[in-house]
């Protein structure tokens, strides 16, 4: 019996042998096979991982964002010093600001000091005066980013303008030779505060807005470039009122005394220099040189980064191309080891 069973027992075990070893050779084979993938696929190049962009425009709005945060252009050291210099000035001349309580007291005794003045051109004199200090009250506020109370300042401004214009307009030229020369050389000396003030609106305001420029909203820019323009305007205003007035004196002049066109223009050049208008004409043009000079190098800034910009966007779209291209072929790589 119990030789039976062994037998039983060999047999079963030699029948089993096969299965076996057939389980083993389908086991290698998997192996050989999954050998055969992971070699062929680290033999491919591995592509270095990059941010594929969603959009091309996402890529261009980050690039200019970068680029936009370029000062628009280099402010030298002596031109920082002025830039001081003006704000300064303006501090020790405003005296009482918009936002002050006191201000509408200041205003009232301004107005009754013009009232007061009876001289038409000493009254265009002092309106240009409180101008000036106006335009420094506007100065002071835009330093301090308070728009409301610099856009007050320049309304005061404007009042104060607009009283020189008619106190001009109403200087007496009438009568003999004498009254036509003594109204040109008081429309002179109107004219040598009335061009000093203009050249320190131009100054100041090209200074005050370009300080802003990066301290500042745009809002507050915008603003604040309102509140210039229009004491830019105004100024410019009361220039032209006066060279018109001194037109028609002139022309006056000349009917009384029957001169010569060249003896009167002699005649009034003598009256500007003896004004002070002609040396305040000179530092005027320096102004306006200084500013020009300043304008001409911020649209210089702004058109090559305009430049810049066009190169950096042309280079995005290259690069988004090429991501893309990249990202395809990554695709295709991966769904041929897949099929195999």
């Amino acid at each position: 019996m119990k030789r039976i069973i062994a037998l039983l027992m060999v047999v079963i075990m030699v029948l089993s042998l096969p299965i076996a070893f057939g389980q083993e050779a389908e086991e290698g084979s998997a192996e050989a096979l999954e050998t055969t993938v992971v070699e062929e696929t680290a033999a491919e190049p591995v592509l270095a991982e990059e941010p594929v962009a969603e959009t091309i425009s996402e890529v261009i709005l980050t690039e200019e964002a970068t680029a936009s945060e370029e000062p628009v252009a280099e402010v030298s050291a002596e031109e920082a010093a002025e830039a001081e210099a003006v704000v300064a000035d303006a501090e020790e001349e405003a005296g009482v600001t918009p936002d002050s309580i006191l201000y509408p007291i200041e205003t009232a005794l301004d107005d009754i000091n013009l009232a007061l003045t009876t001289d038409e051109a000493e009254k265009a004199e002092l309106a240009v005066e409180i101008a000036d200090e106006r335009l420094a009250e506007a100065t002071v506020m835009a330093e301090e980013g308070d728009t409301e109370a610099a856009a007050e300042a320049q309304e005061q401004h404007d009042e104060a303008i607009a009283t020189a214009e008619e106190a001009v307009s109403e200087i007496e030229s009438n009568g003999d030779a004498e009254a036509a020369q003594e109204a040109l050389t008081s429309v002179a000396e109107v004219q040598a505060v009335l061009t000093a003030h203009a050249a320190k609106v131009a100054a100041v305001k090209d200074t005050i807005l370009a300080r802003m420029a990066d301290r500042k909203s745009p809002e507050q820019l915008a603003h604040m470039t309102a509140v210039f323009e229009k004491i830019k305007a105004r100024a410019a205003g009361l220039e032209v009122t006066a060279e018109a007035k001194k037109e028609k004196v002139k022309t006056k002049y000349k009917a009384l005394t029957k001169k010569t066109d060249a003896e009167v223009d002699a005649e009034v050049a003598s009256i500007d220099d003896a004004a002070g208008l002609t040396e305040a004409k000179v530092k005027a043009k320096e102004v306006k040189a200084k500013v020009e000079a300043k304008e001409k190098k911020v649209k210089e800034a702004k058109a090559e980064k305009v430049k810049t910009t066009k190169e950096v966007k042309s280079k995005v779209e290259e690069k988004a191309k090429a991501t893309k291209e990249v990202k395809t072929e990554t695709k295709v790589k991966e769904s041929k080891g897949k099929n195999k």
